[in-house]
């Protein structure tokens, strides 16, 4: 997986990402199993808001995820 920065803390694999993304908007209504990475990756996109309540949107292109603040 690519290697993400998210507010300057480098993200490397799902697993620290996890700990990083705490909140989820209601409207994704992930199950159980899903992550953040699996709903971008078969939407093409995914909205999160972490710690600081700043929004983002991870999108998957061409097989890399990419973090962008909005």
């Amino acid at each position: 997986m690519k290697e993400l920065v998210l507010h300057g803390c480098k993200i490397n694999c799902e697993e620290e990402a996890r700990d990083v993304l705490l909140y989820v908007e209601d409207k994704l209504e992930l199950d159980e199993f899903e992550t953040l990475f699996d709903h971008a990756k078969f939407h093409d996109k995914a909205y999160f808001q972490d710690r600081d309540g700043h929004h983002y949107l991870i999108e998957y292109k061409g097989g890399e995820y990419f973090i962008l603040e909005k």
